[in-house]
């Protein structure tokens, strides 16, 4: 004879069990649209490189002790109009703290603040 107590665990098992493939079908569906997002990426990059503009990986670096709070590299991929002269940043050092720049950070925002509107792409 089934319990109260046997019919509560087979109860509690099918919703363990269902809510562990909800989870993986969830997984599945963000793996999915990670990788559509990322192909749109690359297209975007790759039709912006044919038509002039030039592609900079920016990378600061972290030198935080804040990793906790969610804080590290700060990786971004930046596309910029081809009129726009990115030399004196290519193989530039950035780094970066818990709220604080480096020089070298600054100066760029300040830098990418003063651009025209639409002459760089942030992804």
């Amino acid at each position: 004879m089934n319990t109260k107590k046997q019919k509560e665990e087979v109860t509690t098992s099918q919703k363990v069990t269902a809510f562990t493939q909800k989870l993986l079908q969830l997984h599945d569906e963000i793996s999915r649209l990670e990788r559509l997002v990322e192909s749109g990426r690359a297209g975007l990059i790759a039709e912006c490189i044919r038509d002039g503009w030039k592609k900079m990986d920016f990378h600061s670096y972290y030198y935080g002790s804040h990793t906790e709070l969610g804080e590290g590299d700060r990786n971004v991929i930046f596309l910029f109009h081809p009129s726009v002269d990115i030399g004196r940043w290519v193989g530039a050092h950035f780094s970066h703290g818990h709220n604080v720049q480096s020089a070298k950070n600054e100066q760029f925002e300040i830098w990418l603040s003063g651009l025209p509107e639409g002459h760089y792409i942030e992804l």
